[in-house]
C-alpha cells in the first residue's frame, strides 16, 4: 500500500466507521431501553430481517458487479489509450431511481436489528455496529467504484485533457 495515500483510506473508512457507532449508541440509548414489547413477535422480525438482508445481499451484488464492470472497461480505455471507449464508458453511472431504490434498503437493513431487544446492550452494540459497518462501508465501495474518475478507487493515468472532453460533453 502506497502510504502517501494512507490519509484517504482513513477519510474513506471513517465514514461508515462514523455512521455504525451513531447507528449504534442511538440503538443502546434510546431504541433499545424501549423495545423490549416487540421480544413477543421476535419470529416475525427474524422473517422481516433475513428478507431485508437478502434483498440487500442481491441489490448490492448486482451493483458491486455492474461498477466494477464499468470501472474496468473504463481502465481498459485508458490502458489502451483508446479515447472513443473512455468517452462512452466513463461518463456512465447507476441510475438514479436505482441508487434511491438501494438507498431505502441500505436503510432498512442498517436498522432492521433496532427491533431486536437485546437483555445485554453490549451484545447488541456489537452486533448494530458490525452490521451497520459492513452495510454502509458496502455503500461507500459501490458509489466511488462508480466514478472511475474519482474517488478512492480510481482508473490510475487518465490524461486530464480526457476528462476535461468528457466533462464538456
Amino acid at each position: 500500500m502506497n502510504f502517501c495515500y494512507l490519509n484517504e483510506y482513513v477519510r474513506f473508512l471513517s465514514k461508515p466507521l462514523a455512521l455504525a457507532v451513531l447507528s449504534t449508541v442511538i440503538f443502546v440509548f434510546v431504541i433499545n431501553p424501549s423495545n423490549a414489547i416487540f421480544k413477543a413477535a421476535e419470529v416475525a422480525i427474524s422473517i422481516y430481517v433475513q428478507m431485508v438482508f437478502l434483498a440487500w445481499i442481491f441489490f448490492s451484488a448486482f451493483l458491486l458487479v455492474r461498477a466494477d464492470e464499468e470501472w474496468k472497461k473504463t481502465d481498459e480505455a485508458v490502458r489502451k489509450k483508446n479515447f472513443e471507449q473512455f468517452k462512452i464508458e466513463a461518463p456512465k453511472k447507476i441510475p438514479v431511481s436505482a441508487v434511491m431504490v438501494y438507498l431505502v434498503i441500505v436503510f432498512l437493513a442498517a436498522t432492521s436489528f433496532y427491533l431486536f431487544h437485546f437483555e445485554y446492550a453490549l451484545l447488541g452494540a456489537i452486533i448494530l455496529f458490525g452490521i451497520t459497518f459492513i452495510v454502509c462501508l458496502t455503500t461507500f465501495v459501490i458509489f466511488d467504484l462508480d466514478d472511475p474518475t474519482k474517488g478512492l478507487i480510481n482508473v490510475e493515468n487518465i490524461p486530464k485533457d480526457w476528462i476535461e472532453k468528457v466533462k464538456r460533453q
